[in-house]
């Protein structure tokens, strides 16, 4: 049952740039540059230094407290360990790796069986949530395994955030099309942490297609909660009105009502730490905008410049701004 929440525009959307364009592996840049910090909280120290060798999902950087790891998204070395421009209008420490596109793998990445996931604790889920370097992946940069640990206890509804309201954006449309099956086994892992039986992914109804993929690949005691398309439906407060009918107090946080939201791409990446010991070293980005000669969904190494997506995918005139988030 969805509860609507007053309010909300409808702007226009804009998503059929690139809503049914599969999601394309972007060639892997010759340098990537990864930040320290790409999480709220305090910033990694790094671990490696100028002319040392790194392969793929190789741990490069951590620290102590509200911290999350961060991975090497390619293979190669270290060509420095610099202050580099950051997304956020500043800068921050950053590791530039040289790509020598072999993607020689970590060797302490391992996949893991079904079984050995079904014998894992909440605790050690969580401890391999953290080692994953997963943080909120909607825009918060939240740590994950804090807010899992966090709402043990309190939380006794969780909802998988995959709304998109906003214009342009398809990454999560392509991901719920392409991979309901990790979205739902990520939405398990969550269950289980939080200890419930039941768990709720939100998606608005202008995604029909993504919305059959995941009834088709629909788990037990998964609930499918199919919402009225407006914007801000996927904010956090919203979402949780629209889904339960409460009301997360001014200031206050969703574990106040018994809820927890986590982004659709977070859930997937979750499934991936925890399946297939791989760390988040790369995310499904939309990169559209009318002046883009082939707008695209691309799979992309953390640590990709825009100038490089861009490029990608084409353009008729410079880009004059380029907008983050949606």
């Amino acid at each position: 049952m969805a509860f609507p929440f007053f309010g909300g525009v409808h702007p226009k959307e804009n998503k059929w740039y690139t809503c049914d364009k599969e999601t394309q592996v972007f060639p892997e840049p010759d340098t990537v540059v990864i930040p320290m910090s790409q999480h709220i909280g305090a910033p990694c120290s790094p671990l490696v230094k100028k002319g040392d060798p790194v392969t793929v999902g190789q741990k490069i950087g951590d620290n102590q407290g509200l911290c999350v790891p961060v991975h090497a998204s390619v293979s190669g070395t270290v060509k420095a360990v610099e202050m580099r421009a950051h997304t956020s209008g500043t800068t921050v420490m950053s590791v530039v790796i040289e790509n020598d596109h072999l993607d020689t793998l970590c060797e302490d990445i391992k996949p893991r069986t079904q079984e050995a996931v079904d014998a894992l604790s909440p605790e050690e889920l969580i401890g391999i949530i953290r080692e994953g370097g997963i943080v909120g992946m909607g825009g918060a940069t939240f740590p994950t395994h804090v807010k899992l640990s966090g709402g043990i206890g309190k939380v006794d509804t969780v909802i998988i955030n995959a709304g998109e309201c906003e214009p342009y954006i398809t990454a999560d449309d392509r991901l719920c099309r392409e991979h309901p099956a990790e979205l739902m086994k990520g939405l398990k892992i969550i269950m289980k942490i939080f200890g419930l039986t039941e768990g709720h992914i939100a998606v608005e109804d202008n995604k029909p297609e993504a919305i059959q993929a995941l009834k088709e690949h629909q788990l037990d005691g998964v609930v499918l909660d199919v919402l009225p398309a407006k914007y801000p439906q996927g904010a956090e407060k919203q979402l949780i009105y629209a889904v339960t009918g409460r009301e997360v107090p001014s200031g206050g946080l969703p574990a106040a009502v018994g809820c927890a939201v986590f982004n659709a791409a977070t859930t997937r990446a979750i499934h991936d730490v925890v399946y297939d010991g791989m760390p988040l070293i790369k995310r499904i980005v939309t990169v559209s905008g009318d002046i883009l000669m082939e707008p695209k969904n691309l799979l992309v190494p953390i640590g990709t410049s825009f100038n490089d997506l861009i490029e990608a995918c084409g353009h008729s005139e410079n880009p004059y701004k380029v907008l983050s988030g949606g």
